[in-house]
């Protein structure tokens, strides 16, 4: 039954506007373009010039770890400018009912606002998504220059380098495996929402899921179900002694 009331009430709350599943989503990803990639787009910069200075005795990968730096730039710029069109298409219930000081618009006006909202809200997801894309292929781009330019020549090998290569690499695989099993969640999360829909069991979370998405909680029950709980299990309890 909570899987069915879970899924209605996600159903009610978009029958208006178009709610993102997870309200901080929009400030996180704004965040991501317009603090996160500016920054990591000034390191790779710089990192790429100063890799690319470095002699081959001393990193004989310092070209391509040069390569890497420079391409996590050019996308982490691409992360800035896919961010502002999606800021453009950011907006809430409470701006759009701004733009109407004179008074609440009538029902026609009222469909076309949300109309309205709701192509917004699709076009933010769809530049939103282009950054994320961009975000994290250059995250990783950063990580794998960072793990090539402490690669040293044959025979240079010491255990610090060594070590930093195994964290570099262990960084990477990390990165890989998130973005992984992120989506995967997000399928899994959609389907079963799809069950749910054709009044089928939602089905069991997988144990990683919990590191991305914490459990559901349900609703407490309103003052008038409690009591209505309250006084059916009383009147079980005296069927039952009545039985006896």
């Amino acid at each position: 039954m909570a899987d069915y009331d879970a899924q209605s009430w996600r159903e009610r709350r978009s029958r208006r506007w178009e709610v993102p599943e997870r309200f901080g989503m929009p400030d996180a990803r704004s965040t991501m373009g317009c603090v996160a990639a500016p920054f990591l787009a000034g390191f790779s910069l710089t990192a790429a010039v100063v890799t690319l200075s470095l002699k081959t005795a001393v990193s004989p990968w310092h070209e391509w770890a040069s390569f890497m730096f420079l391409s996590a730039a050019v996308l982490f710029l691409l992360t800035v400018h896919a961010t502002l069109w999606a800021r453009a298409f950011l907006t809430t219930a409470k701006q759009i009912w701004d733009w109407w000081p004179e008074g609440p618009p009538d029902d026609a006006d009222q469909a076309h606002l949300r109309a309205e909202q709701r192509t917004h809200s699709r076009g933010f997801d769809l530049w939103a998504n282009r950054a994320v894309v961009t975000y994290d292929n250059g995250v990783l781009l950063v990580m794998l220059g960072m793990t090539f330019v402490v690669i040293p020549a044959e025979g240079h090998f010491t255990a610090p380098r060594v070590l930093a290569i195994c964290i570099g690499g262990l960084a990477c695989l990390i990165e890989i495996l998130w973005r992984v099993l992120a989506r995967r969640s997000r399928a899994r999360i959609q389907k079963r929402e799809d069950r749910m829909r054709q009044g089928l069991p939602a089905g069991e979370r997988a144990w990683w899921e919990g590191f991305f998405r914490p459990d559901p909680v349900a609703p407490d029950p309103q003052p008038g179900e409690a009591a209505r709980g309250a006084a059916g299990a009383d009147a079980t309890d005296q069927s039952r002694s009545d039985a006896d």
